[in-house]
């Protein structure tokens, strides 16, 4: 079931994945902006070795940090919910886990990470109304909408009336 119906508010099902990512990606932050910290000092001292250290901890501490502030802020935050067409919709290999893809949809100019099972269910241009976590854009449901019955209904399993 989505955890959407028609008078309530999504249920938060997915708050638990926020946590683990938010005490995930935060130390991994504060290791890199302290590598920044570290770095700066040494080359403000003189000390151009750590000019390399100094552009990788900084990129990568800026990436993981907009990600752990992100999670941060969707702790206390409740669902919203988007409703539109889906204007593109696309998988590609993550970056560390090459063979394991993810599953993505453009709904009013915001990109949704979804389930495969969401995925296959819909196509380019089928109105959803997606549950999401402000900030991080993690989803909690995807609905799409079905013509015949002129409600929305659960994205899984991959069916079409």
């Amino acid at each position: 079931m989505s955890g959407w119906s028609e008078t309530s508010a999504p249920r938060r099902r997915r708050h638990g994945h926020v946590v683990v990512q938010a005490f995930i990606f935060t130390p991994l932050a504060v290791v890199l902006l302290a590598g920044l910290a570290f770095a700066v000092l040494n080359v403000a001292a003189g000390n151009l070795g750590y000019i390399v250290m100094l552009v990788v901890s900084g990129l990568l501490g800026l990436a993981v940090g907009y990600q752990a502030w992100g999670y941060l802020r969707d702790i206390g935050a409740e669902p919203a919910v988007a409703e539109g067409d889906v204007t593109r919709k696309w998988t590609k290999g993550n970056f560390f886990i090459f063979f394991l893809p993810s599953y993505y949809v453009a709904v009013k100019g915001k990109i949704y990470s979804i389930r495969r099972v969401d995925y296959i269910g819909i196509l380019e241009g089928d109105l959803v109304r997606i549950s999401h976590y402000p900030h991080s854009l993690t989803v909690e449901s995807l609905d799409l909408y079905d013509n015949a019955l002129k409600k929305f209904v659960p994205a899984v399993g991959g069916e079409r009336v």
